[in-house]
């Protein structure tokens, strides 16, 4: 009898990456752009699943900051007694401190959702499924057609009184709307769905720009949305670290 042994060659499986890892000194660049105030005459909303380090975790990390030109004009802080958002949107700076006080952070991912509503003259800024803070004022610096605008996750690079996140960035969605508050909890509750699962009528309408941060190379991002607004991670190293993680349901 003659035996045949058949040997094959077995690939290791490639590892899925969902996030990417932020130690203080990388950004996450999107844009610039012709102008936010496109996206339904200044209506917008910035969605960001992350997770911080709290074992490192000082006063004033910058989690995400709005630029324009030369100067930034919205900025989100988390402090280790509270959150903190600020705007150069009216007359003169304006430092809300949000209502939540003494949060517990820990390991787990979180939702952030910003609402800006030039229209109404409101800002509106969510963790999870709680409204923390909202402003309304009357804006004089709203960007115009011709302004370059940039989101910049992680940093404040105009502000030298902020640090840089450390934690985890999962997944960025940026709406031509302000989201309600249905829908920032059952995207809080269903990380991995959009409005398409939420309300059939509605589609995903609005959705602009999704970063999914889920290759496992480069500092290029795509984005899989409608303006096509890639996403540049600015890292001193040249490189980023990559991460399983990612935002499970509650």
């Amino acid at each position: 009898m003659t035996v045949i042994f058949l040997l094959f060659a077995c690939d290791e499986p490639e590892t899925a990456y969902h996030s990417i890892v932020l130690s203080g000194n990388e950004s996450i660049l999107m844009g610039p752009h012709d102008s936010l105030k496109i996206l339904n005459d200044g209506t917008w909303c910035v969605e960001i699943f992350f997770s911080l380090d709290t074992l490192i975790f000082p006063e004033n990390r910058t989690l995400l900051s709005v630029v324009q030109g030369s100067q930034t004009v919205l900025s989100v802080s988390l402090l280790r007694d509270s959150v903190s958002y600020w705007h150069l949107l009216s007359p003169s700076d304006t430092l809300i401190r949000a209502v939540v006080t003494d949060p517990v952070w820990n390991d787990q991912f979180y939702l952030m959702a910003l609402n800006l509503n030039y229209d109404e003259s409101r800002i509106e800024l969510w963790f999870d499924s709680t409204r923390i803070g909202t402003s309304s004022s009357y804006f004089t610096a709203i960007p115009d057609s011709g302004d370059q605008m940039s989101f910049e996750i992680g940093q404040d690079a105009l502000d030298p009184n902020s640090l840089g996140w450390t934690g985890l960035i999962d997944e960025c969605r940026l709406w031509d709307k302000a989201l309600h508050s249905e829908l920032i909890s059952f995207h809080r509750f269903n990380p991995s769905k959009l409005t398409v699962h939420f309300d059939q009528e509605e589609g995903d309408a609005g959705l602009m720009g999704i970063w999914r941060f889920n290759t496992n190379s480069g500092l290029l991002i795509p984005d899989e949305g409608r303006y096509g607004i890639d996403a540049l991670i600015q890292s001193p190293s040249g490189t980023i670290p990559r991460s399983t993680n990612h935002t499970r349901p509650l």
